[in-house]
């Protein structure tokens, strides 16, 4: 790899949690000097082990980077957001980049550029999709802003990104745009995977047949049809239900899949797929079934996702 060829190799990274503090491991393999921020002392330390620089404030983020400076956010979703973005704009100078990595809502990083751009900062939100693994290794990024600032940062994104794993979407708001539509299509392929599953336990349960469900979605994802990033993922889901380590049948998440299903409901667009697996989520908390417990099993494997605590009454 031409690390020179990278361009923008100072960068602060805010928000080291599970998959923030994956792509700083990443972005160090690629070259750039990297300073990291969490409120959290101990994810702060974790950064320091892997051979990164932290701050003990976002401000003082800013100051240890020289400039130009690019900023990396990986915090929840909403004013946590504007939080960082509120802090960063007092010290970010006109041609710092402001890039949001998390999963914002498209119309509060449509609003998040508009203030960028009063200060003359280029903003940048970018779907982020690949869980631990792909952060790790390389993710597959989808970008929104103006052209002229992807191109500008687009060598440190793509190098950053898996193999062919960068794509620049449009203007302001889609890159966020597509990941919300993304993790709706997520949410119907984990629904379908799990229904499917859950079919094949009970019949087995019923006469009373052995069948080795994690050596089934094996063979799956060799040449077959469903073949899939999240059929590999099943199969070690198989594993911490049979071996006891994941318990719960509530599968937890769906904020963004929501997200999707208002958008399809403002464009009249039909999303069956997407309602169902919205529903089957909600219904998880009050029902106890074994295709509620491989989804949530599946999402704790790419993402880290953990069990929800819901006390059933």
């Amino acid at each position: 790899m031409d690390i020179d060829s990278i361009g923008h190799r100072e960068v602060g990274l805010i928000g080291l949690g599970r998959i923030g503090l994956r792509l700083a491991a990443r972005l160090l393999d690629i070259g750039c000097r990297v300073v990291g921020f969490d409120n959290d002392s101990e994810q702060r330390g974790l950064c320091r082990q892997i051979g990164a620089e932290t701050a003990d404030s976002r401000e003082e983020l800013g100051r240890l980077l020289i400039p130009p400076r690019t900023i990396l956010v990986l915090v929840p979703a909403g004013p946590a957001v504007d939080g960082v973005l509120h802090d960063a704009l007092a010290y970010l100078s006109p041609a710092d980049f402001f890039v949001d990595m998390g999963n914002s809502h498209p119309t509060d990083s449509l609003r998040r550029w508009a203030e960028c751009r009063e200060k003359g900062v280029r903003f940048l939100d970018v779907g982020t999709s690949g869980g631990v693994k792909g952060a790790r290794d390389g993710p597959c990024l989808t970008v929104g802003g103006d052209k002229a600032d992807f191109d500008a940062l687009e060598p440190l994104l793509s190098n950053l990104a898996s193999p062919k794993g960068c794509f620049y979407v449009g203007p302001p708001g889609w890159g966020h745009l597509v990941k919300m539509v993304h993790n709706g299509i997520e949410y119907a392929f984990l629904q379908a995977i799990g229904e499917g599953l859950h079919l094949i336990h009970a019949m087995a349960q019923k006469q009373e047949v052995s069948v080795d469900l994690a050596g089934l979605c094996a063979v799956w994802t060799n040449g077959s049809i469903i073949s899939s990033r999240l059929l590999e993922d099943a199969v070690e889901a198989v594993k911490l239900i049979s071996q006891g380590e994941w318990t719960s049948t509530v599968v937890g998440g769906g904020e963004t899949g929501r997200w999707a299903a208002n958008l399809a409901r403002d464009m009249g667009v039909p999303v069956p797929a997407l309602d169902a697996a919205l529903t089957a989520r909600t219904a998880s908390i009050h029902e106890i079934n074994f295709a509620g417990q491989m989804v949530g099993a599946i999402r704790n494997v790419f993402g880290e996702h953990p069990a929800e605590k819901i006390s059933r009454s």
